[in-house]
């Protein structure tokens, strides 16, 4: 069925639009192209880009450029009828014919949709405010609904210029990263759409280079507007921009939620300044020391326990020491890691959870043993510069034939901190 105002006036999602009482001013002219740009905006068509319907209608070409990206070409009329070539094929009018009734059919849905449009704005002011367009014969038939709207904020929308510097320091303002994406946008078109009224509309290039700052100043989103600056000149419009950065917001708000429920399940103290991160850190360092100890003490008591096993009945006082003292180291590390657990569960580490502790609790008992290799004493423990067997520092006990692999009753830390 072909287009008709009417039909139209029905698709709209605002049918009505409210009268205003008396002399229009800026703001009551602007609710009004706000309702009337979302009816031209609701009717599909493949003009002007093919995403924002018939917006162009109602706004003026460089604002719906800076919005879309895209130039809207009105339709031309193509004739009643088609123009068929001589000697043209059966196949060739056809086509043609096909051509001509879509190209009739889009040519009257474009100016059923500018009546339409036309009628609502008529019907929502006395018509007074708009004789000077009128003609005294056709009266509104050659005027659109564009040369309307312009008129009026041309006449009874008053912006001054210190109105165009406050509209222009309210789309400049900040953005909180923390705030849903979309007002950022609603911030920067509504901007857009005073501006234009005040027939001081914002270039494409100005709109885009605002957005990337505001963006920019919130350094959240650098990896994103350096894909935005790769981007080849003809694809950088405002809604690849939007759509850019609505998707990296949406990962931001992602990312944040699972950081902020991680954070609270493993929070040790609610307001402690500490990076939590390294206190768990921290706390694996200290459980991976003492189960290096432990595997020693353990080791230590294995081969005590051996000693004892082989000793004749004259040794064994002495083995009965020797082991006596393995379990005093033994029960002493056992303590040393019932303490680092109970860290662990105040800071709440999930330690059930494999992959995070063989990344960390794993890599630093090798990087324990490695450090304890090096230089260790039986009295100082880890140290950078001696072993067992030459300290100035020996404490009473020191055993100098002690070594990192056979710890002879000491601990990593050395019996001078135990």
């Amino acid at each position: 069925m072909a287009a008709t105002k009417e039909s139209i006036l029905d698709k709209f999602p605002f049918p009505v639009i409210p009268k205003i009482i008396g002399e229009p001013n800026f703001e009551s002219l602007r609710e009004v192209q706000r309702k009337l740009s979302n009816n031209a905006g609701s009717i599909q068509t493949n003009l002007g880009g093919g995403q924002h319907g018939y917006l162009a209608l109602t706004v003026r070409p460089d604002i719906y450029f800076g919005l879309t990206g895209q130039v809207f070409a009105p339709p031309n009329d193509p004739g009643p009828y088609p123009i068929i070539p001589p000697g043209a094929t059966n196949a060739q009018i056809n086509a043609i014919e096909r051509t001509q009734k879509e190209n009739q059919r889009v040519f009257n849905e474009f100016n059923a949709v500018g009546n339409a449009l036309k009628q609502q704005l008529l019907g929502a002011l006395d018509e007074t405010y708009l004789r000077g367009l009128r003609h005294n014969i056709v009266g509104f038939l050659n005027v659109n609904v564009l040369q309307m709207i312009y008129y009026l904020f041309t006449n009874y929308g008053d912006i001054s210029p210190s109105d165009l510097a406050a509209n222009e320091n309210r789309m400049k303002a900040s953005y909180d990263v923390s705030q849903p994406i979309e007002s950022l946008w609603q911030q920067i078109e509504d901007a857009m759409a005073f501006a234009g009224a005040a027939n001081a509309a914002f270039t494409a290039i100005q709109i885009l280079n605002l957005g990337y700052d505001l963006l920019f100043r919130t350094g959240m989103f650098k990896d994103e507007l350096k894909d935005w600056r790769r981007l080849a000149p003809a694809r950088k419009t405002w809604p690849v921009f939007k759509r850019m950065m609505t998707e990296a917001h949406r990962d931001l708000r992602q990312q944040s939620a699972a950081s902020h429920g991680y954070q609270t399940a493993n929070m040790t103290v609610q307001n402690e300044p500490e990076d939590h991160h390294q206190a768990t850190i921290d706390a694996l360092q200290q459980l991976a020391n003492a189960t290096m100890a432990d595997r020693n003490a353990v080791a230590n008591l294995t081969e005590a326990n051996a000693v004892l096993t082989n000793t004749t009945m004259d040794g064994i006082p002495k083995a009965m020491a020797t082991l006596g003292q393995q379990m005093e180291t033994l029960t002493s590390q056992m303590k040393t890691m019932q303490s680092n657990f109970d860290k662990l569960r105040g800071l709440q580490v999930d330690i059930s959870n494999p992959k995070y502790v063989h990344k960390h609790f794993e890599k630093l008992i090798t990087s324990t043993n490695t450090r304890r290799n090096k230089f260790w004493c039986w009295s100082c423990g880890v140290n950078k510069s001696h072993g067992s067997d030459d300290c100035k520092w020996k404490i009473t006990g020191h055993r100098e034939e002690a070594t990192s692999s056979n710890m002879l009753g000491s601990t990593p830390f050395g019996r001078r901190h135990a």
